[in-house]
């Protein structure tokens, strides 16, 4: 990887929480994305705060690849659930939690497919728990006891996108700074393959 002054880094949720910290951190051209416009930036507005990560990444692939070597952190959490085919959406009973943990599992599975599609040595992907119940605006407000610093976040999401011992690295998921397993259903076939027709459906082309 290039020094991290000479990187350009997008930083999305950058309006509270890890990632304005994170973003705060980096010594590098920061590019921020949040869901409260009144507290972005007006060259960061044509992101919109509705874009899902999936269309993100999928939008900005090109680029990454001409600016090689590149690297994606995907923010997930050791909180995951499969999907059932039966209700994939929660249309029938929606649960905002399972909503949660389904769209983490649905982002390490995207990390594990991108891993499989791209050159490790042009842009590799890579997901993470960056701590447990950080000491964020959103753990207060659901009357939560933080467990971790913002720091510790910080530190394990910027050791993904500068480690030089990560160069080449992909497709990988980490609990903080330590590789782990994902949830099994991230490694079976047919549930990416399902999550995967899923996305391609839901998402513009």
């Amino acid at each position: 990887m290039r020094p991290i002054d000479q990187q350009v880094i997008l930083v999305t949720g950058a309006t509270s929480g890890l990632g304005r910290a994170l973003a705060q951190r980096l010594g590098a051209q920061v590019v921020v994305h949040g869901r409260d416009q009144g507290r972005l930036d007006a060259a960061c507005e044509q992101i919109r705060d509705a874009v899902p990560g999936a269309l993100l990444i999928r939008r900005l692939l090109p680029r990454l690849q001409e600016s090689a070597p590149a690297r994606i952190v995907q923010v997930a959490s050791l909180g995951q659930a499969p999907f059932d085919p039966a209700d994939p959406q929660l249309e029938r009973r929606y649960d905002g939690w399972q909503a949660y943990l389904q769209s983490k599992l649905a982002q390490v599975m995207l990390t594990r497919d991108l891993a499989g599609e791209l050159d490790p040595a042009a842009v590799t992907i890579n997901a993470l728990h960056p701590a447990t119940l950080m000491d964020t605006g959103m753990v207060h407000e659901g009357g939560i006891a933080p467990r971790s610093s913002l720091d510790e976040g910080v530190r394990a999401t910027l050791r993904l996108l500068v480690a030089p011992e990560l160069d080449g690295v992909s497709g990988r998921f980490f609990d903080g700074t330590r590789e782990t397993e994902p949830n099994p259903a991230a490694d079976n076939p047919q549930a990416r393959a399902f999550v995967r027709a899923m996305t391609d459906e839901l998402l513009p082309s």
